[in-house]
């Protein structure tokens, strides 16, 4: 992997040091970045095309063009939130001042099984309750990443945020932090499939998990990536399925605690 700023680099182990959590936030934010504002079509613009390319069913073909507008507009406010977090994730990384890092690092005797690099807004913990209102579009949200990956030692997740999103954040790590290390591996498998779509998952450890399973990740997924539908209320809490609980070496506040 390439090194960052100020000689850091991701070839050495990872040992939760503010910089390296801040690295792999920025990591994730600039992909989120990039696959908002690079080139691609506008269908929410293109009635003609989307009628063209829809089923023959008119319900079908409303249903397309709803969630082609839903897109537009969520396209847009996500770029306005852009040209607001970006200079604050610049201002560490250029300065090579990384002491308002925040972080909450739970680390893994193995690799997990399910991996993947993301930035997102906490709209609820995991007890159900809200943390901010994502439909309100004339307020920015607060936002944090997180990555899920092995660090050269130990199997890491690590959620990282700056201090103007504490008042969300910190509740959010706060009922992740309050869940038993038994149950935080299925907490954490409802929340990668809720809020992502780039999850990488080891075949095995798929394999391994029933069919109806499956299913019921797979529509979490689905479910969530539609615009029209948004997250249900209490989607993090439990939902009748576990996974084999992921062995738990340490959990650990940085720069900030609950």
């Amino acid at each position: 992997m390439a090194c960052g700023l100020h000689g850091t680099c991701e070839q050495e182990d990872f040992s939760s040091r503010p910089d390296q959590c801040f690295l792999l936030s920025y990591r994730a934010y600039a992909r989120e970045i990039y696959t908002k504002r690079k080139p691609r079509p506008r269908p929410h613009s293109n009635t003609r095309f989307w009628i063209a390319a829809s089923p023959s069913s008119i319900l079908e073909q409303i249903d397309i063009q709803a969630t082609g507008a839903a897109y537009g507009v969520g396209l847009t406010a996500a770029l306005k939130d852009i040209a607001h977090h970006q200079p604050r994730f610049e201002t560490p990384l250029l300065s090579g001042d990384y002491s308002v890092v925040r972080a909450y690092v739970i680390s893994f005797d193995g690799p997990p099984p399910v991996m993947c690099s993301g930035s997102f807004a906490p709209e609820q913990d995991f007890d159900g309750l809200e943390l901010q209102d994502l439909n309100d579009l004339s307020v920015t949200p607060h936002m944090m990443s997180v990555t899920s990956f092995f660090g050269g030692l130990h199997g890491n997740v690590v959620f990282v945020w700056l201090p103007e999103d504490d008042p969300v954040c910190i509740p959010f790590v706060s009922s992740l932090a309050s869940i038993t290390d038994a149950d935080l591996s299925s907490a954490l498998v409802r929340f990668l499939f809720e809020f992502f779509e780039n999850v990488h998952i080891s075949p095995p450890w798929w394999r391994s998990l029933s069919r109806e399973h499956q299913i019921a990740l797979i529509h979490r997924m689905a479910a969530s990536a539609n615009p029209r539908l948004g997250r249900s209320p209490g989607c993090l809490r439990p939902d009748g399925w576990s996974v084999p609980a992921w062995a738990v070496i340490k959990r650990e506040w940085i720069g900030t605690s609950p």
